[in-house]
């Protein structure tokens, strides 16, 4: 699997240079390699996506026709995923072939894992930024938007892959939104908020816009047929921390006793106060700060993608079972596990136990460590030890 990263989409910038100018801090349009981009997404890759009908939902697949959302019967139609069950809204592409054409936009949610380049990206991402990070792809037609003026709760990576696209970004940058109802509002509002637009940006593949968290931003595709990736990258925060704290403020006495039997003000500002002293108490305490790491650690969300070619072209490998020994019982070589034994012959105990000294093996290990061994030897000497599940 060709590898498409975020270093290698980044490197004519540098990564130094952006962690320390912009992330954060600033939004940045970097030209780069288109052929980098094409592996990420390409039309033949999205149109076999788009086509999967079983693989999306009307939460993950959504269309979008000037600023408005389709309702979920104008672009799916009843599918049943086998005989047995009950029939499911899907994507019908005869449907979405006529809204696509009326100028409709299309945009597929959680698409991680969905081919090996996004994989490849996310994984990247999530190891250079520390944060969690999830891929959504949009598809749009010339000069119909899907969305207007609005921010992100997280910041925002876009890669362009097809077409073309111009970016506005606007003056406003809200400080440090989150993912709660206190920053949900209308098209209208968000529109109101933005501000006066500074910056026109044309997008192109290879092209990454970085908006910050809370940067006001739209787009609108300058062509038929323009295909980004926008990577929401989600970073660890304080309030994150709260849960925590939560947990060790179940262990304080303190904390679980009653309040004063109906409390005067004096009285409540007292507990508040003394709430603070717990909670700086736990925050100091040693196990806190191995639980923050422990959380930090395990921020990001698992882009695994299964490489089956790569595994064809490696060589089979087996197990040695930690159960298994090698000893001797009355003077004489034996296989045990537990209080069972099996005698080794004399023919193979050198094979045998190089095999005990190892904690896995494949047939080209075997046959370079004992090249006078005849490969159809070896192959009987590992079907018996796969019968007596000394490899696995």
């Amino acid at each position: 699997m060709n590898e498409i990263t975020f270093e290698k989409l980044i490197e004519p910038f540098g990564q130094e240079r952006f962690f320390n100018e912009y992330f954060g801090k600033s939004w940045v349009h970097i030209k780069g390699p288109a052929e980098v981009t094409s592996g990420i997404m390409s039309w033949p890759e999205l149109g076999r996506l788009m086509s999967m009908r079983n693989l999306w939902n009307p939460a993950s697949f959504r269309v979008m026709l000037d600023r408005k959302a389709m309702a979920v019967e104008d672009y799916c139609s009843p599918l049943s995923a086998t005989r047995e069950a009950m029939p499911q809204q899907r994507p019908d592409p005869k449907k979405l072939a006529a809204l696509i054409g009326r100028g409709a936009s299309v945009v597929l949610n959680d698409v991680n894992t969905h081919t090996a380049g996004i994989a490849s990206f996310c994984s990247s991402l999530q190891g250079a930024t520390g944060g969690s990070v999830q891929a959504n792809l949009y598809f749009s037609m010339s000069q119909r938007q899907a969305f207007g003026p609005h921010n992100d709760t997280h910041d925002v990576f876009a890669v362009h892959c097809c077409g073309e696209k111009v970016w506005q970004v606007y003056e406003t940058k809200e400080e440090w939104p989150i993912a709660h109802p206190r920053f949900q509002r209308s098209f209208e509002k968000s529109a109101e908020m933005a501000g006066k637009v500074i910056a026109e940006v044309k997008m192109e593949p290879g092209d990454l816009l970085y908006l910050p968290r809370g940067q006001f931003h739209d787009a609108l595709a300058s062509q038929n047929g323009s295909v980004h990736l926008a990577f929401g990258v989600t970073m660890p925060k304080m309030i994150d921390l709260l849960s925590l704290l939560w947990d060790m403020a179940v262990a304080s006495p303190k904390m679980r006793a009653n309040l004063p039997l109906h409390p005067d003000d004096d009285a409540l500002a007292e507990v508040l106060s003394e709430m603070g002293n717990e909670l700086k108490k736990a925050a100091h305490q040693p196990q806190m700060l191995k639980m923050a790491r422990n959380l930090l650690s395990g921020f990001g969300y698992e882009n695994d993608y299964l490489d089956l070619e790569s595994l064809l072209e490696k060589e089979p490998s087996y197990q040695v079972s930690s159960d298994v020994r090698l000893t001797k019982v009355n003077g004489k070589p034996v296989l045990a596990r537990g209080k069972d034994g099996v005698a080794v012959p004399g023919d193979v105990l050198d094979q045998v136990a190089w095999v005990m000294g190892r904690q896995e093996m494949t047939d080209s290990d075997l046959a370079r460590a004992f090249p006078a061994m005849e490969q159809a030897a070896r192959r009987e000497f590992i079907d018996n030890l796969v019968r007596m599940k000394v490899l696995s």
